[in-house]
């Protein structure tokens, strides 16, 4: 709508146009990069995933849901705790003292453990950062299953240990 000065001339009104104009193209851009960041999370062959600090797992993708033998994404998130995660007790202690330090980590290596027993070999990188709206910590990042590579890699050491006796 229009403002009109004492002479009755239109004095104000494109303003407003201008911010609706502006508050859409926002809208717009936020609906793009959800949807761009939706893709990455539910296509990403790596476990991407989300926890606090009391380790409740906020969220998971579908591939690490899959990775940690779960029937579905709502059964690992109301019976898992990230530290189950871990083959070891001592673990996501072990990695919480490594992130908080400096609030990331890159490739660490830990011993994971799935549903169904079977041992993983994950390199983990991830970061810490404060969520105002939940007054926690939380952690998010991506882990990618090493085992195949780490199992390869200890048939070379001993291929080549045992090539040095001869």
């Amino acid at each position: 709508s229009a403002f009109h000065d004492s002479s009755g001339r239109i004095s104000g009104g494109l303003e407003i146009f201008k911010d609706i104009s502006e508050i859409k193209q926002l809208q717009k851009e936020v609906t793009r990069r959800e949807r761009k960041y939706r893709r990455i999370f539910e296509g990403s062959h790596d476990m991407i995933y989300t926890t606090n600090r009391a380790g409740k797992i906020l969220d998971m993708n579908p591939a690490g849901v899959q990775l940690m033998e779960h029937e579905d994404k709502r059964e690992l998130l109301e019976n898992l705790n990230a530290s189950q995660l871990y083959l070891h007790p001592t673990g996501r202690e072990k990695f919480l003292e490594k992130i908080n330090r400096k609030g990331y980590v890159k490739d660490y290596e830990a011993d994971f453990v799935t549903k169904k027993g079977k041992p993983l070999h994950v390199l983990i990188s991830s970061r810490r950062y404060e969520n105002p709206e939940a007054g926690d910590d939380e952690y998010e990042g991506i882990i990618k299953d090493i085992t195949h590579r780490k199992q390869t890699e200890e048939v070379i050491k001993e291929r080549n240990r045992e090539l040095s006796i001869l």
